[in-house]
This record gives C-alpha cells, structure tokens and sequence, in this order.
C-alpha cells in the first residue's frame, strides 16, 4: 500500500512514506517545525524574520559605506570628483579674472608644444578663443579630480573643452569641494598604504612624515605622523616626537581620533604653545621629561 509522502498531523504523529512499514514517529526537531504553524509560534516567527531583515539591510547599507569610504581612502582613483566653480559678487570678478589667466597661460603651454593626446589643437583654438572675446564672462569653470590627475574645464554654449594639469598648476587652483582628495590628503594616504597604516612604520625620528618644514609654527625640533584605525581608517591618531635634551620623547595622541582633513591642517597650524601642552597634559610622560620639556 502506498501513501503519498507527508508530514503527520497532530494525532498521526509520523513522517508519510511510500509504504506503511515505513511509518516512524517524528524527532523533536520536526514536531518543533510542525509548530511553526501554530498562530503564537508564526507571529514569533514573523518577528524573528523581521528583525533578521532589518540586521542583514543595515549590514548591506553599512557595507555599501564601508566601500565608498574605501575607494576614496584609495583615492581618489575611483571615486572622479567634479566640482563648478562660481563667482560671487564683489571679488567674483577678480576670482574670473584668475581662472581666465590660468586656463589661457595652460592652453599657451598646450599650443607651443604642439597639443597632446588629451587636448587637440583645434580644442585648443576653442579655448583661446572663448578667452580672448567679450563674451569670456559666459565661460563656465569646472574642476575635475580622479585620482593624482586634475582638469580644468571650460564650458560655453554645450561644448567643453577639457585641459589636463600638471601638478604645479594644479596647485594653482582652490579646493571648492571640502571632501575632495586634494594632494597633501592624496601623499598621506598613500604613503599609509605603502605603511601598513602609518606615515613612518619604522617608527624612527629620522624617518617622520610631518617635519619642520610642516610644522613650522611649533619652533621645536618636534615631528610628526598619522596612524589609522585598524577596523576603520577614517579614524587617525597622531603620533608625535620631540627631540629633548634627554633624547627622543613620543607621544601618541589614541583619545583624540581625527579624520585626515581634519589631521593635516591641524599639524601644519600647530604652535608650540600646543605642541608642548598636549606633552605636559599627558599621563603618559614622566615628570623628568616634563620637567625638560618646560624649559625648551
């Protein structure tokens, strides 16, 4: 006698086979599943569904984060960064006036050196043209950053003309956009990559990122590097050394996480007002060192 093969009932407590010989009761873990139609169980279970999906969206949004954040610490090879450039009242017409000698003296340059692959004479002759009519103030300016590669692009009438920079000239333009990788920020991160997260994995004085040439403010013989967060390297912590009578003293800021933009101009500012408080406010120095540090 056959049977079609299914799951026994409250009272027939068995999994269905092919023949009745086959009949046995069922295990614990499949009376468990059995429950799962019980009206209580399967709102509890709904619940559980419920939250399990509301974990797994999180994780997905924070893993999507989590590579963004990536490609631009990388950066920004990945991440083109595009920014327009606008002209205020007052000292707008000053500001045009610069990007109008910038884009015309790399555009004389393109031209003497008979253009480039990226730029044609005849977009050349474009760009020189829109510079040179009265209707220059149409022009519009936009930056564009990806990777250690920075364009100046011109825009009048639906057409453009894209000219890549060199690192000099590049130099010449402002930063618009805060969040973009600008070249101090670009060195940095490279230079932590190359360093297994730190600026200097020797460690060594002699072979600090930042130095007096960074630092000039501090008037110390005081150096510098950033040292990434192992789970999350938007997070930096600054490492310091100061060079004292009794020999190299250093100091790892660990309680203060900054972010790189907010790292670097915080080094390039620091005085020695500051520099020598964050030594002198530290459980982590000894009073010999402090008691020399007072009076450099």
């Amino acid at each position: 006698m056959t049977q079609t093969p299914g799951y026994g009932g409250a009272q027939g407590a068995y999994l269905g086979t092919t023949s009745e010989r086959f009949r046995r009761p069922l295990t614990e873990k499949e009376k468990l599943l059995s429950l799962g139609l019980d009206a209580t169980n399967q709102n509890r279970f709904f619940q559980i569904s419920k939250s399990v999906s509301s974990g797994l969206s999180k994780i997905a949004r924070e893993k999507e984060e989590l590579v963004q954040s990536t490609l631009l610490e990388r950066n920004g090879s990945y991440v083109p960064r595009m920014s327009t450039i606008t002209f205020g009242s007052g000292e707008g017409d000053i500001a045009r006036r610069s990007w109008e000698g910038i884009a015309d003296a790399v555009l004389s340059r393109y031209e003497d050196e008979g253009g480039s692959k990226e730029l044609s004479q005849s977009q050349i002759a474009t760009g020189k043209e829109w510079l040179s009519t009265d209707g220059r103030e149409k022009i519009i300016y936009k930056k564009l950053v990806q990777g250690d590669q920075t364009f100046l692009i011109l825009g009048k009438g639906g057409e453009e003309v894209t000219i890549p920079l060199e690192s000099s000239e590049a130099r010449q333009l402002p930063i618009n956009d805060r969040n973009e990788p600008n070249e101090q920020y670009r060195d940095v991160v490279k230079a932590q990559h190359l360093g297994n997260g730190s600026t200097n994995p020797t460690g060594q004085y002699s072979t600090a990122y930042f130095g007096r040439a960074q630092m000039p403010n501090t008037a110390l013989d005081i150096k510098a590097d950033l040292v990434w967060n192992k789970t999350n390297n938007t997070k930096q912590y600054i490492s310091l050394q100061l060079k004292t009578p009794n020999g190299i003293v250093p100091l790892k800021l660990d309680d203060t996480p900054l972010t790189r933009d907010q790292a670097i101009p915080y080094l390039y500012q620091m005085t020695k007002s500051q520099a020598l408080q964050l030594y002198l406010n530290s459980p982590l120095i000894s009073e010999k060192d402090k008691e020399t540090i007072r009076n450099l």
